[in-house]
């Protein structure tokens, strides 16, 4: 199934393209609005680097040995978002998912509902992501498009924070251009 759901998601774009590791092209772009709320499009285009961001600090982390759990948060890699967490880091990265909720819903972290990466449950080969369905797939079209939810996310230093998805596709409606939205929540 996830051999599927990896063929599908790329279709409008099934050749891979070849980059650099280096963070200097990754081509993140980022913008905070008076609210705090920092919006960032990563290029995620390269069908086999993970890039690594550090929630504090909003900025992609280079991660050139051996990876460790110090220092990432979340990494994404075309559309396959993981946490510093449970299978997936040592980090101790949670989620917590809210339907129907945005962003400027969240100004508290809740009390429960906390996740994090698990083992491969169903048996397709891939862990199973906490943040999995932060997208919906329209088998008609091809294309991904944001779920309806919200997340509030424990970064590795224990600070909370709202996430919301927006877009795997920039401005010209090339796949591989993950955005999202960030701000800073109070603890529960």
């Amino acid at each position: 199934m996830s051999l599927l759901w990896t063929l599908l998601a790329c279709a409008p774009d099934i050749a891979p393209e070849s980059s650099d590791s280096g963070l200097e092209d990754t081509g993140l772009e980022k913008t905070e609005d008076s609210a705090g709320v920092v919006s960032i499009e990563l290029d995620t285009t390269d069908y086999e680097a993970w890039l690594y961001l550090d929630l504090e600090s909003r900025e992609l982390v280079d991660i050139t040995g051996p990876l460790t759990s110090d220092g990432w948060d979340l990494a994404f890699q075309r559309y396959t978002v993981k946490l510093n967490g449970g299978v997936s880091g040592g980090g101790e990265v949670e989620a917590a998912e809210l339907l129907g909720q945005t962003l400027e819903d969240l100004v508290q972290a809740p009390v429960d509902g906390w996740v994090t990466d698990a083992a491969d449950a169903d048996e397709d080969g891939v862990p199973e992501y906490a943040l999995a369905t932060w997208y919906d797939y329209d088998s008609a079209t091809h294309l991904l498009s944001a779920a309806d939810k919200s997340y509030a996310l424990r970064s590795v230093e224990g600070g909370y924070f709202a996430l919301q998805f927006d877009s795997y596709y920039d401005d010209a409606g090339s796949p591989g251009h993950v955005s999202f939205r960030v701000s800073s929540v109070a603890s529960p």
